[in-house]
């Protein structure tokens, strides 16, 4: 889906008609935002961006607390078990969706525990290899690598990592041998592609983009239907192989169980942070495509990626260990 898409999806935010000051002097508690992943890292930049959009929108003390951990899990299930708390929200990952598809064990249901209020953001991964590849494109790769079997690798940004998982589902789709070598995130996973001990990796912009501008890397594709403006020729993987598309993303998430005006508040302020721009500069300048779209429609989202990645885990058999 285009971007233009996603944000011609998003109701009108109408935020004159909430009563946000009587909201605020109901309940003076500083909202918490939970964050499964270390500080300084992409989630945690998208985090802290929607915290400070969210406090001038609130009026209110917004909190960012990190808790890494299992693939976003710890974070995840301290927000599950404060059901009706509207002072707990959850900035969810790809990885909520992911981890039920791999097998992580988990407890707390990711629809039924959750108050869905707005995706905030996707990103494309970005195919790149090792500039000493002969190759320029998608097409160019499969064959060289059916001329070479079992002699390249890829990285896998992490266990259960968009990175890793659509990665498989390139090698599975394009019925290629190539050795997969997971990662414990992307940082050591760029250092040995730059180091040529693997030459492929699908990727988040932000990640490899001082590597792609300093030609250390090049990129091959891209892993959205659509092109991107800052990389036109990575053309779309989908392109080859039919029906490749994954993103990552990160949205808000509150408990279930919340009184309806409490949902509709902290929906209504999420979207509007989300298109705020603070907020999209921020996105922008990491590669992500801002989007700020309804609880409905980011409901809807979610119980495709869940879909979407269950199919994947079945096609390359990606189980969580």
């Amino acid at each position: 889906m285009k971007r233009r898409q996603f944000l011609s999806l998003a109701a009108p935010l109408g935020l004159g008609a909430l009563h946000l000051d009587g909201w605020a002097q109901g309940n003076s508690q500083a909202v918490r935002m939970q964050v499964g992943a270390t500080p300084g890292g992409g989630t945690d930049i998208v985090g802290r961006a929607l915290a400070q959009a969210m406090e001038a929108e609130l009026r209110r003390t917004v909190i960012v607390e990190n808790k890494p951990g299992a693939g976003g899990n710890i974070a995840a299930s301290a927000v599950a078990q404060a059901s009706g708390d509207p002072n707990l929200l959850l900035l969810a990952y790809t990885s909520h969706a992911i981890n039920p598809a791999i097998g992580i064990k988990q407890n707390f249901d990711p629809q039924k525990d959750f108050t869905p209020l707005s995706l905030i953001a996707t990103s494309p991964l970005l195919l790149v290899c090792h500039p000493d590849l002969p190759v320029k494109n998608t097409a160019e790769l499969i064959a060289y690598a059916r001329r070479n079997p079992g002699k390249l690798g890829v990285a896998g940004a992490g266990l259960g990592s968009a990175s890793q998982l659509s990665g498989e589902m390139l090698k599975a789709q394009a019925k290629l041998d190539i050795v997969s070598v997971p990662y414990k995130g992307a940082a050591p996973a760029v250092q040995d592609l730059l180091g040529g001990q693997v030459q492929l990796m699908l990727s988040n912009v932000a990640t490899v983009r001082p590597f792609l501008e300093s030609k250390k890397l090049k990129a091959l594709g891209v892993s959205t239907k659509e092109r991107l403006v800052a990389y036109p020729d990575a053309a779309p993987i989908a392109e080859v192989l039919p029906g490749f598309d994954y993103r990552t993303w990160y949205g808000v998430l509150a408990p279930a169980g919340l009184k309806p005006e409490d949902a509709k508040t902290l929906e209504q302020v999420a979207m509007k942070a989300g298109r705020s721009d603070i907020v999209k500069q921020r996105l922008e300048h990491e590669g992500l495509e801002p989007v700020g779209n309804t609880s409905a429609q980011f409901k809807a989202f979610i119980d495709a990626e869940l879909k979407r990645w269950a199919a994947v885990a079945k096609t390359t058999g990606v189980r969580a260990s």
